[in-house]
């Protein structure tokens, strides 16, 4: 499956067509390829595939920097691609769209999220460590563990100190 080598980019994936400069580039290539996620934040412990999604995670998520900002609700953001993203949800342009159900979509994003809802057997790769209920998405995990500790977590990254807001009680009951 792989393409033949060129002179700029000797090295091949051999599971899809991509091509590299460097063994170091095709190492960190493949790991999109595998379920394994080697590079953990240090602050949120969430895991990634490669180390620049790491670096890419750390400075828009964990940094009291955001100089872009929406002009239509005056949003913040760290990154000026994610900027131009959100500018869509104002849009009432919906250029993707389902082949199943037909339903429109403004992001390509919000269209794979939503085509996993068609799945015949839907892969529940999230599962909770307290009652082994399985989730399709890990936000979806991250929200059911609240029933379980019944406070709601807030992370306040000031001072590179997180807090926990537990005065904001669970509605939900264990099940």
């Amino acid at each position: 499956m792989s393409a033949p080598p060129t002179e700029h980019r000797p090295y091949s994936c051999d599971t899809c067509e991509y091509r590299a400069k460097t063994k170091q580039h095709l190492t960190n290539h493949k790991t999109k390829h595998s379920g394994e996620r080697p590079f953990s934040c240090d602050i949120c412990q969430k895991s990634f595939k490669q180390s620049g999604v790491l670096h890419k995670h750390k400075l828009s998520t964990h940094t009291l920097k955001r100089p872009f900002s929406c002009d239509v609700c005056q949003k913040l953001f760290s990154r000026k691609d994610y900027l131009k993203n959100h500018k869509i949800t104002h849009s009432e342009l919906r250029l993707y769209s389902c082949s199943v159900c037909q339903k429109t979509f403004k992001t390509k994003t919000c269209l794979a999220r939503h085509m996993k809802t068609h799945s015949e057997i839907r892969e529940k790769p999230f599962s909770c460590e307290t009652c082994q209920k399985s989730f399709v998405k890990r936000f979806d995990l991250a929200i059911h563990r609240r029933v379980h500790t019944r406070t709601s977590i807030f992370m306040f990254y000031l001072s590179k100190d997180i807090h926990t807001k537990a005065s904001c009680k669970s509605s939900h009951v264990d099940t």
